[in-house]
């Protein structure tokens, strides 16, 4: 017999970036243990699955050391083969990287739709993201992810 729960039960994702998140933007990527905690808490209570969605996926083997320090569970890369194929194809004259990141996740989210997989999802980040005001947890240079966003997007990914 099946259990209810588990067919109604959703995926979570969070799409992640890390500077201005995690830490301050600086050439030596170094990350706040502050803020990992709190993303850490955002595991604890949810379940869900990292997406790196952060120019960081271009320095794998650094985030991937902060990550294992602090146990967080392996985490998705959204490649930079699209962004390649985007830069390619869709511009002329300069790089609008909020366009670049918000088609990166919408490119992400059609194909879970695709695969008819039951969902929730947040982004956490410092650009403004206006495709995705109500899934989104908005950080800046002074403000980076700390226990209040934490449970905003808590909020957000365990919503029914």
């Amino acid at each position: 017999m099946y259990n209810k729960n588990e067919i109604n039960k959703k995926n979570k994702y969070i799409f992640l970036d890390i500077d201005w998140v995690l830490n301050r933007f600086s050439e030596n990527k170094e990350v706040n243990r502050s803020c990992l905690n709190s993303l850490l808490y955002i595991l604890n209570r949810t379940n869900a699955k990292i997406i790196i969605s952060s120019d960081w996926k271009y320095d794998e083997k650094d985030l991937k050391r902060y990550f294992d320090d602090y146990n967080i569970p392996d985490y998705i890369w959204i490649t930079e083969k699209w962004l390649e194929t985007w830069l390619s194809k869709e511009f002329d004259n300069g790089i609008d990287l909020e366009w670049i990141r918000e088609k990166e996740i919408k490119i992400y989210l059609n194909h879970l739709n695709k695969k008819n997989i039951n969902y929730n999802y947040v982004i956490i980040d410092d650009m403004p993201l206006k495709w995705f005001w109500n899934n989104f947890v908005k950080t800046d240079q002074d403000i980076w992810l700390n226990r209040e966003l934490a449970e905003k997007a808590i909020k957000i990914l365990n919503k029914e």
